[in-house]
């Protein structure tokens, strides 16, 4: 992977130094980056309002998009899944990158249909 460049909506500057002394462009304007820069794939790890509006406007221009956000609803799900399918993009959607956390998320799922009483606890402290 490649870096080309940054979004930040406090960008403070025009470059970013990278640590190896390499710069990209830095902008408040994410639709001026992607034209810029041409990136294959968007790498977004901001709020889910942020997130919407990044993801409309990188479909609009054919990007695909890793995002690492949460707090979506039903409706912004299902308006990337169908700007994904209308644009023939890719959008996946990683709430956390942890594979620990993946992994027990996945099973979390697959134990909660036989622990449906599990709910139904409460602990008081002592």
């Amino acid at each position: 992977m490649q870096l080309v460049g940054a979004v930040d909506v406090k960008a403070p500057a025009t470059e970013l130094v990278l640590p190896d002394g390499g710069k990209v462009p830095y902008s408040k304007d994410f639709k001026a980056i992607l034209t810029a820069t041409k990136p294959n794939v968007v790498v977004d790890f901001s709020i889910a309002k942020a997130s919407m509006a990044a993801v409309r406007v990188a479909a609009e221009m054919g990007v695909n998009m890793v995002i690492g956000t949460t707090g979506f609803s039903a409706e912004e799900l299902a308006e990337m899944e169908k700007l994904a399918k209308a644009k023939k993009i890719g959008i996946i959607i990683a709430s956390n990158f942890a594979l620990g956390a993946v992994l027990m998320i996945h099973l979390a799922k697959i134990a909660g249909k036989y622990l449906d009483h599990a709910g139904n606890y409460r602990v008081t402290p002592r």
